[in-house]
This record gives C-alpha cells, structure tokens and sequence, in this order.
C-alpha cells in the first residue's frame, strides 16, 4: 500500500476511532449521572428481570467507559474496537428482540437518543456496526 492510501486509511481510522470515544463517552456519562432513571428505564424491558438489573445499570456504563478508555491507549485499541463492535451488535440484536416481542422499546441510552424511533435507533446503530467494522478491517494486519 503506499503512503497516502495508508494516510487515508489511518485518516479514516482515526476518525471512527474518535467519533465512537465520543459516542461511548457521552452514553456512559448519560448512563453514569441518572443511575435510577437508567434502571426504572430497564425495568420496563420485558427482557431484563429484577434478577438482571442491578448488573445491567452498573456493567452497560461501565462497560462503555471501558471502551473509551481502551480506543484512546493504541496499545489497547485493536480489543477496544472488538469490544464496541461486540457491545453495538449484542444492543442491536436486544432492540430487534424488544420490539418483536413487546412491540415497546423503552429507551434507556439517553439524552438525545431518547428522542429516536424504533426504525431510527435501529437504522443508527446498524451505520455504527458498519463504520466499527470498517474500522476493524482496515487495522486487521495491526497488533
């Protein structure tokens, strides 16, 4: 490859990388500051029991703090981008889930996200789960 397809490619790289620290760090900090509306979120979600809850309020944050700070140290971003892209695809298949199954998708992401539609929400994380896999195969030969 020469240097300015790699620069392009790195360029592109360096963008979705920034672009999901964002996304993660904004979500996480959402999620972090309104724990209990978080909860009483996750609570109307046929999927997730009494049982579940308390891990989902606490490991969903935390999960995605993680993610920012393992894309922000290159020594870590290759699992941090496997995790988001694992994190993105497991959120999608609950959406899909919920809504063919209560018809109702309580949204828990918040702030802006709270606003979206079903069809909206899905259609966004589907362009994240592309733009994360783009970003996965253009470092595949990076340790």
């Amino acid at each position: 490859m020469n240097k300015s397809a790699l620069n392009k490619s790195q360029l592109i790289s360096t963008s979705i990388d920034l672009g999901f620290i964002f996304l993660f760090s904004y979500s996480s900090l959402v999620k972090f500051l309104s724990l209990d509306s978080f909860a009483e979120k996750l609570l109307k979600s046929p999927l997730i029991g009494l049982d579940l809850l308390n891990l989902f309020v606490y490991s969903v944050p935390f999960i995605e703090a993680m993610v920012v700070i393992l894309l922000a140290i290159k020594s870590s971003r290759k699992f941090g981008r496997y995790l988001m892209f694992f994190l993105l695809s497991s959120f999608t298949v609950y959406l899909i889930n919920l809504n063919n199954l209560s018809g109702f998708v309580p949204c828990s992401c918040g702030g802006l996200f709270e606003t979206l539609t079903f069809d909206q929400h899905v259609t966004i994380n589907i362009v994240f789960l592309v733009l994360a896999g783009i970003n996965i195969f253009l470092n595949r030969s990076k340790p």
